[in-house]
């Protein structure tokens, strides 16, 4: 963060890309307990930045807005990029981030003023700020020793002991009891949920021991309940 805050000062003394402060953001948001799942928060965050930004916001505002003669055709076109945002943000966990971005990004190129921008700087700020600091996440913070994305493997061991703990005998008709077979229940699939999207993460991550990491998510896939098995 720091390498974006000088990054930042410098570019703000030039006077150019005020809107680049987004790499900060970045740092902050992407900042998670392991580099897969980190990489695969800043892969949504950027894709959703240039599809919202560029794509949906710079693209209407050159082609489209200057077409539109009344609010109803730009309601119209607010309405459909945030239906399909919203689509995005609604499904899996493995997209839902990817729709927000989206929809951030068209609502800060269109929504600023109450007029039609004129400026293409707002988008293109944006993904240049985020693109900024993932460069200095993948630089900086994977080279530090960030955790892997394996610890999938410390919580498929803690499922299996609060698994042990279920089978164990339990009073029948005491409140506590079922009050507390409800709580392993409920930290047990949580777990498993867990389990399956630092999975996920292990596929985002590069280096000479990708495919030993891999071949244990297999096995750990072939485990876990309910799992669709993506492929690696």
């Amino acid at each position: 963060m720091n390498t974006c805050r000088l990054a930042l000062l410098r570019l703000d003394e030039c006077d150019r890309m005020e809107g680049i402060s987004t790499c900060m953001v970045t740092c902050a948001m992407t900042s998670l307990s392991s580099v897969g799942s980190s990489r695969q928060k800043q892969i949504l965050r950027i894709t959703g930045a240039m599809v919202g930004g560029i794509l949906c916001g710079i693209v209407a505002q050159v082609f489209i807005i200057p077409g539109l003669d009344t609010i109803s055709g730009f309601a119209t076109l607010f309405v459909l990029v945030t239906f399909i945002a919203a689509w995005f943000a609604t499904s899996s966990s493995r997209l839902s981030y990817f729709g927000l971005q989206m929809a951030l990004a068209f609502y800060l190129v269109h929504l600023q003023e109450f007029s039609p921008q004129t400026s293409l700087t707002a988008g293109r700020d944006r993904v240049a700020g985020i693109a900024l600091g993932l460069l200095a996440m993948w630089l900086v913070f994977d080279t530090l020793g960030a955790k892997s994305a394996v610890i999938m493997t410390d919580t498929f061991a803690r499922n299996l002991d609060l698994l042990a703990e279920q089978a164990i005998p339990w009073r029948d008709g005491k409140p506590a009891d079922v009050a507390r077979l409800r709580a392993l229940q409920s930290q047990i699939s949580q777990n498993f949920a867990q389990a399956n999207a630092q999975a996920d993460a292990v596929l985002f991550e590069i280096g000479p021991l990708r495919q030993m990491k891999l071949a244990q998510r297999r096995r750990l896939l072939d485990l876990q309940p309910g799992s669709d098995r993506p492929s690696s």
